[in-house]
């Protein structure tokens, strides 16, 4: 695993209510940064943070996902 030095790490926490859109921007900051090459949709099952079975099925996150 690559190690990274403190003053290099940010963490962002993205709150809001259920179908505010919480795993889309996170997948689109996910791909201004960088850290992934595409922008996953959560209605089509690609989203990039929601990487479980049961989070695709439904359609939903249900754990927190650090990118």
């Amino acid at each position: 695993m690559k190690e990274y030095s403190t003053d290099k790490i940010r963490n962002i926490a993205l709150a809001g209510q259920r179908g505010s859109g919480k795993t889309s921007l996170g997948d689109a900051i996910a791909f201004c940064c960088g850290v992934n090459n595409r922008i996953g949709k959560v209605d089509d099952g690609s989203s990039f943070l929601d990487y479980s079975d049961e989070e695709i099925s439904k359609r939903t996150s249900i754990h927190s996902t650090p990118a």
